[in-house]
């Protein structure tokens, strides 16, 4: 998709959470959050630090997919500090990378 801008990003924040990945739609399917999360990944690696990750537990959500299937491990569920509409608890799946 050259000349349209970037396909997507992901950042890692409080020292190892992998964060924010999000690939524009006319992107999807092409490999790019692979792509980044494997960018994260090595980062994480050169930096000795254990990579996590949260997800809002939606069932079986296409993140959720995405995730186990490249080897993330749900460690443990939580009620997030925040509410969803409606003043609503959320839960999130908590990840990290399987070896």
């Amino acid at each position: 998709m050259p000349g349209v801008g970037p396909a997507g990003h992901v950042a890692v924040i409080a020292g190892a959470e992998l964060s924010r990945l999000f690939v524009v739609p006319a992107a999807r399917r092409r490999r790019v959050a692979a792509a980044l999360v494997d960018v994260a990944v090595s980062w994480a690696r050169e930096q000795a630090l254990p990579l996590a990750l949260e997800v809002v537990d939606e069932g079986r959500s296409p993140a959720i997919a995405f995730y186990e299937a490249n080897g993330w491990q749900c460690t443990h569920t939580s009620v997030a500090g925040w509410t969803g509409p409606g003043g609503s608890p959320v839960r999130l799946r908590h990840y990290r990378l399987g070896a």
